[in-house]
């Protein structure tokens, strides 16, 4: 250890015209304070980054989690819901990837499939799709507003790609 460095304190006070104490880069420890707090501020922006994007595992675990979810759980459609709110909130409940990047679309096709509804699902982050087939196909809103809810038991098939 050079001679110079001995006698530098690690904080000293700051040059900037305040009374705060920084650390000392003339003395090693001091400079490996420097160099320790810059490599945990950028690990912590990094991972900060990676949890506001999906990345495609995360995407497939999701979707497949969420197919699972909406196949085991009979679903109750209140006033106003669809099959598209339905998606979103099981993978939403999977706490897989942030929520906010998820798009759920229908895809109504052509018409020739009338058994079932499909959504195409994909988000920005990721260049993966998949395409949600949910059966029986989504029942008609009632105009008595006294009717129950409707209560149905889907079957869900998941297919990567577009539908």
């Amino acid at each position: 250890m050079n001679e110079d460095h001995k006698n530098e304190p690690v904080f000293i006070r700051s040059r900037w015209g305040t009374r705060r104490y920084v650390y000392n880069p003339g003395n090693p420890i001091g400079l490996a304070l420097i160099i320790g707090t810059l490599l945990f501020a950028g690990g912590m922006m990094y991972n900060l980054q990676e949890d506001l994007s999906w990345s495609e595992w995360e995407l497939d675990d999701a979707v497949h989690a969420a197919a699972r979810t909406l196949e085991t759980t009979p679903q109750r459609l209140t006033f106003g819901d669809d099959y598209a709110d339905l998606i979103h909130d099981a993978i939403d409940a999977t706490k897989e990837g942030p929520s906010t990047h998820v798009k759920v679309s229908p895809e109504w096709g052509n018409g020739e499939d009338p058994t079932g509804d499909r959504f195409d699902i994909r988000t920005t982050d990721t260049k993966t799709r998949y395409c949600m087939t949910l059966t029986p196909p989504q029942p008609e809103d009632s105009d008595d507003p006294l009717a129950p809810d409707p209560v149905v038991t889907l079957s869900v098939q998941v297919t990567k790609g577009s539908c």
